[in-house]
């Protein structure tokens, strides 16, 4: 039998020197950590115990909101939205370097040539090639 997954909500706070996690409407479902990189695993274990549920299953969507002030939450989403912005931008650019030396390779046009033309290296052409 297939156990369907479940998801919480997970309120994040700082209490003291700690981060501590509370799941609304789990009777129990809270946690605490000194490291915000431990929260996730102990919250999940608590969960796992507390649901009787594989805590691969559990699906945590983490609210750190009342955990920072609003300036360093904002920049922090920031952060993330630039870095989704990078890695898509990079993706686009691996794509278009490797038709680029597609073309060039197609219309007969030489390895230093392709480099050229494209700002790469002729060594990273021959790769692309």
């Amino acid at each position: 039998m297939v156990r369907q997954v479940k998801r919480y909500d997970a309120r994040v706070s700082r209490e003291g020197g700690y981060w501590v996690a509370v799941v609304p409407g789990v009777r129990g479902g809270a946690t605490e950590s000194r490291r915000l990189s431990e929260l996730d695993p102990e919250l999940r274990d608590l969960l796992s115990g507390l649901l009787d549920a594989e805590p691969e299953r559990i699906v945590l969507d983490w609210h750190y909101e009342d955990a920072l002030p609003a300036t360093a939450f904002k920049a922090v989403a920031e952060y993330h939205e630039a870095a989704e912005w990078l890695a898509a931008a990079k993706r686009r650019y691996e794509a278009a370097q490797r038709s680029a030396v597609d073309e060039l390779h197609q219309a007969d046009v030489s390895v230093r040539d392709s480099a050229h033309l494209t700002a790469l290296s002729f060594q990273r052409v021959s790769q692309l090639r």
